[in-house]
């Protein structure tokens, strides 16, 4: 498969994440169903999904974490549950799997003890993720949003090939959030593959690549560059009647070519029309809460 294959992504893009016919399932009942999905180098995808929809069970089944009951998962065709394929791995989960009893900087270098992470890389991180004044503090002792920082540390810290992040952005500010997206982009631009599970379509519409899941199904699947959606949203219609002002909302795929039929039937002349374009933020909330036509992976 080629770069062709990823239609709005970089070119360098290569299939490396592989996900198929997926099925996972506790003894309540299923959690994640017939999940295929491919996510390519230089990408950094997100999985967008409510709460319980099963994004943060397919990123520990992506991270070796649990192994499907069914169906298989490849990291550049080879097993998560392989010990050296893990050590290729960075895995920041929904809780935070930190020791609290040992110091920030302590974390991340037991943590990267498995990568041999040099005393260096461990000081890029923590000035990074502007952790320099806190690092000899115990994580037990930091705020939930430090400790996600910590986390977040512990995933960066080897210089892995695989990035699996599970809601990073939860307290991070706007400021904070430029300074990871930033190097998110460039580890990408290095050929690192990086999927973010979230429920935030803002975070979601900042990566190349964006999954919806729901009930543990992929829903949609497409480079984000793809499905911004042009042209689409709301025309409103304001008019002045003998009874006072009066509006009408209709829902459009495309005002350039819909606006001019839709004034010219209009029973009566508006005095103003109103042009709500969606924004791909919008999109993707709606592609994420509303109920499919079928299960299957679209567009």
């Amino acid at each position: 498969m080629t770069s062709s294959s990823f239609p709005g992504l970089p070119e360098a893009s290569r299939p490396t994440i592989a996900m198929r016919d997926v099925n996972f399932g506790y003894k309540r009942g299923p959690v994640i169903v017939g999940f295929r999905w491919e996510v390519p180098s230089h990408c950094i995808a997100a999985l967008l999904g409510l709460s319980g929809s099963g994004k943060s069970t397919m990123l520990a089944l992506l991270a070796g974490a649990l192994k499907p009951d069914s169906g298989s998962v490849s990291l550049d065709g080879s097993n998560p549950l392989n010990t050296n394929t893990r050590r290729l791995i960075g895995y920041m989960p929904q809780l935070a799997g930190l020791y609290p009893d040992l110091s920030v900087e302590e974390n991340l270098q037991v943590f990267g003890a498995g990568s041999k992470a040099s005393a260096r890389g461990v000081d890029q991180i923590l000035d990074l993720l502007q952790l320099q004044l806190r690092r000899r503090d115990l994580v037990r002792d930091l705020s939930a949003g430090f400790q996600q920082r910590v986390s977040l540390g512990v995933a960066l810290v080897g210089g892995p090939s695989y990035l699996l992040l599970d809601d990073p952005f939860a307290y991070a500010d706007g400021e904070f959030s430029r300074r990871i997206w930033a190097h998110l982009r460039e580890l990408a631009a290095q050929g690192r593959t990086i999927i973010i599970a979230t429920s935030n379509p803002q975070t979601a519409a900042k990566a190349h690549l964006v999954g919806v899941i729901r009930g543990g199904r992929l829903l949609s699947s497409n480079a984000t560059a793809a499905i911004q959606p042009e042209g689409k949203g709301t025309v409103v219609l304001h008019y002045r009647e003998k009874t006072g002002p009066r509006k009408e909302e209709v829902q459009v795929d495309n005002y350039r070519q819909q606006l001019t039929g839709i004034v010219t039937n209009s029973p009566s002349k508006p005095f103003e029309v109103e042009i709500r374009q969606e924004t791909l933020e919008n999109h993707l909330d709606r592609l994420m809460t509303e109920e499919p036509d079928h299960a299957n992976p679209r567009a």
